[in-house]
């Protein structure tokens, strides 16, 4: 948009006529490659698209999620979907990624420094039965989809998995990757000193070498971090403030694949720490 009139100046459906739930909640990174200022943006769908952020014109698109079957893939030059597996009136199938995406709506982070993409990621699909949902059987507050039958579940054959990754975020390379037993679902923070922060359903807020995913430092919180993890400077000191106390939607639509989910420590407080 431009600012000071609104006017449209460019746009880009990712997910045309979306028959799977994949709307676009995640985060747009602006960067410099090579004197072009570009833009990326993951999708639910599992793709991350990469533009030109002045003219919209696609540069890459780059498949992010591994588990992967409503298309064949995109094309990397006009981001036209390849081969749509639509869902079908009456029939159970199994989506892959999931309606609840590749990644959690938490931001990911990047870094100037490194010129790599931080995020965590996790593999999971759902099983959708297409069908009429009775409005008047639904309960107080209970989402409407309009399917007779709906739920998560890992990859067919397979366990579901997750992992904390960094990538280029042009090319899609991984330049490390850390698997975790459960995903990481609170935002991830790059820092100019080297690290990158993030948090785990379990309650861990660690740190980790930006180059390298070693983990240098870890703290227990008492209970899941879902939220913000930022940075600040205040009286000459640097702070790491965390918000921590696990809940959302997630954890019940997920609690298939990762049973733990079912027993979460829910208490919530903001945790502060020194640098020295």
């Amino acid at each position: 948009l431009e600012p000071e009139t609104g006017r449209i100046k460019w746009h880009h459906q990712e997910v045309p006529n979306d028959a799977w739930d994949f709307d676009s909640p995640y985060e747009f990174v602006m960067f410099e490659k090579d004197g072009r200022e570009l833009m990326m943006h993951l999708n639910k769908g599992g793709f991350v698209f990469v533009y030109d952020r002045k003219t919209g014109e696609i540069q890459n698109v780059w498949q992010f999620a591994e588990e992967m079957n409503w298309v064949t893939g995109v094309d990397s030059k006009s981001g036209a979907l390849k081969d749509r597996n639509v869902p079908k009136a009456g029939k159970s199938e199994v989506f892959c990624p999931s309606a609840l995406g590749a990644r959690s709506w938490n931001a990911g982070a990047y870094s100037p420094k490194t010129k790599l993409w931080y995020t965590n990621a996790y593999e999971i699909c759902n099983r959708v039965t297409m069908g009429e949902q009775k409005i008047d059987k639904l309960a107080f507050s209970q989402p409407y989809y309009d399917m007779a039958d709906f739920e998560i579940i890992a990859p067919p054959g397979k366990k579901a998995t997750s992992r904390l990754s960094a990538y280029d975020p042009t090319s899609g390379k991984e330049a490390w990757r850390i698997d975790f037993e459960v995903p990481g679902l609170s935002h991830v923070l790059a820092t100019s000193g080297g690290l990158i922060f993030n948090g785990s359903p379990r309650g861990i807020l660690s740190a980790y070498d930006d180059q390298t995913g070693k983990e240098l430092w870890n703290f227990n919180a008492g209970s899941g971090l879902r939220g913000g993890i930022v940075s600040y400077q205040a009286g000459g000191k640097q702070y790491i403030v965390a918000a921590t106390g696990f809940g959302s939607l997630f954890p019940g639509f997920a609690s298939t694949p990762w049973p733990e989910f079912k027993n979460v420590r829910g208490g919530a407080a903001l945790i502060a720490f020194t640098l020295e």
